[in-house]
C-alpha cells in the first residue's frame, strides 16, 4: 500500500473510532461475507466481530481446496462463492489460490485482512483504546472500502 491509501484508510478507521459502534451498526446490513479459514481462531473471531458489528452476515467456510487443486475445481468453487457472498476473506490460504479464486469469482477476494498488516496499521491509530479495538476499526474501514 502506498502512503496515500494507507493515510486515507487510517482516517476512515479514526472516523469509525469516533462514531462508535451504535452509529455504524447498519452500514453493511444485507452483505454476506465468507471467511475462508481452516481453523476458527482469534483472527477469525476478530474478523467476524468486526463485520457483524457493521451489520454483515459472516459465514465460516472450511477450505477444501489446496494449491494443487485443478483449474476446474477452483473455477467451480470460485463461481459458487461469487453467487453466495459479496466478499470473501481468506486466512491462511496459499496466495496463489487466493488469486485464482479472485479471478474466477467476480467478487473481491481478500488475503488475510486480520493479519500482520492489520496490526501494524492499528498501531498507527491514536488514543488509549485497547489494541483489539484499534484493529477492529482498521478492519472495519477495510471492509467498508471493499463493500461500499
Amino acid at each position: 500500500m502506498s502512503h496515500q491509501p494507507v493515510d486515507s484508510l487510517l482516517a476512515d478507521a479514526r472516523a469509525l473510532q469516533v462514531a462508535g459502534a451504535a452509529r455504524c451498526a447498519t452500514r453493511l446490513r444485507g452483505k454476506n461475507i465468507g471467511l475462508l479459514c481452516a481453523v476458527d481462531n482469534a483472527d477469525a473471531a476478530s474478523f467476524r466481530d468486526a463485520a457483524t458489528a457493521l451489520g454483515a452476515l459472516v459465514s465460516l467456510i472450511r477450505p477444501q481446496l489446496s494449491a494443487l487443486a485443478t483449474e476446474d475445481e477452483v473455477t467451480r468453487t470460485a463461481q459458487l462463492l461469487g453467487r453466495l457472498y459479496d466478499v470473501v476473506d481468506c486466512l491462511d490460504v496459499p496466495p496463489a489460490l487466493v488469486a485464482k479464486l479472485g479471478r474466477e469469482s467476480g467478487i473481491p477476494v481478500c488475503e488475510c485482512l486480520a493479519g500482520q498488516q492489520l496490526a501494524r496499521l492499528a498501531d498507527r491509530l491514536d488514543g488509549d483504546a485497547p489494541a483489539a479495538d484499534k484493529r477492529r476499526c482498521v478492519l472495519q474501514a477495510m471492509l467498508l472500502r471493499t463493500l461500499e
